[in-house]
C-alpha cells in the first residue's frame, strides 16, 4: 500500500494495531502478576504448616475467607 502512495493509511491501522495489542500484553501482565501473588501467597501459607484445601468447587474457584483469598 506504502508503494501506491497509501503510507498514511498503512501508519495509522500500524498505530491502531500497536496500540491494541500493548493493552492487550499490559491485561495478561496483570493477570499474571495476580497469579503469582495468589501462589505466593498459598506457598506460604504450605511453608507456614498450614494444610492444603480444596480451591475447587463445582467448577469455579472457591474464595477463603471472603476477601478473594485462596
Amino acid at each position: 500500500m506504502c508503494a501506491a502512495g497509501r503510507c498514511d493509511e498503512v501508519s495509522d491501522e500500524l498505530s491502531m494495531a500497536i496500540v491494541e495489542k500493548r493493552g492487550e500484553i499490559s491485561r495478561r501482565m496483570d493477570e499474571l502478576r495476580f497469579l503469582d501473588e495468589r501462589l505466593a501467597h498459598l506457598s506460604g501459607q504450605l511453608m507456614d504448616g498450614a494444610p492444603p484445601r480444596s480451591l475447587i468447587v463445582f467448577g469455579s474457584i472457591r474464595e477463603e475467607d471472603g476477601d478473594g483469598s485462596l
